[in-house]
């Protein structure tokens, strides 16, 4: 999220970058023609990194809360009518080999 300052006042709007990558998932969500579930949901959600070339970490860079926003927001109203619907989430972060591209898998179960 980025803010600016108009006429004294601030105004946030997305980050250009990610705004881009929500209308790409959210295309590829669209593509699977799913309709979106109005029911109490538990969500496990994995999310495969690209290991930078340098790092010397572990465990991938990133805030699991951000990523996990992302790609749940990516979802809403696609997969599910509104992600407060949401119940449980589980949410992993895992490398994968430098030069891959990223990727996250999403499953998601009715509570009832």
């Amino acid at each position: 999220m980025r803010v600016t300052v108009r006429n004294g006042k601030p105004r946030s709007y997305p980050d250009p970058k990610y705004a881009a990558w929500l209308r790409e998932v959210g295309a590829w969500w669209d593509a699977l023609n799913l309709e979106p579930s109005p029911a109490p949901l538990i969500v496990e959600l994995d999310c495969f990194i690209p290991k930078a070339r340098t790092t010397k970490r572990s465990w991938p860079q990133g805030d699991i809360d951000n990523i996990a926003k992302a790609c749940l927001d990516s979802a809403n109203g696609r997969v599910y009518v509104d992600d407060d619907q949401i119940l449980e989430l589980v949410a992993r972060k895992h490398y994968i080999e430098h030069g891959e591209e990223g990727y996250f898998v999403l499953s998601v179960w009715d509570k009832d």
